[in-house]
């Protein structure tokens, strides 16, 4: 990139709005779902993470979330059964 092209760049603020971005269709799951259960999840829905939510007052509240990474360093790496955590 040429230096004009570089400061042109520079000068123009970009922002877009998280409403542009986010996805409406989340996966969720209870917080006694299996690690194996939040995987299928992801797969299912092509997502990195699930929403771990309580059911309250027949709402579906977010309390949490996890993540590919967290199946990953907290479960995979550590050799666990990801059918029993």
């Amino acid at each position: 990139m040429h230096e004009a092209e570089y400061d042109r760049y520079q000068s123009v603020e970009m922002v877009m709005p998280i409403g542009e971005i986010y996805s409406r269709n989340v996966a969720c799951a209870r917080r006694d779902a299996t690690v194996k259960a939040a995987a299928q999840l992801m797969r299912e829905y092509h997502v990195g993470s699930v929403v771990v939510v309580e059911e309250m007052v027949g709402k579906r509240i977010p309390t949490g979330i996890v993540t590919d990474r967290d199946i990953a360093v907290a479960v995979v790496a550590l050799g666990l059964d990801p059918e029993v955590i």
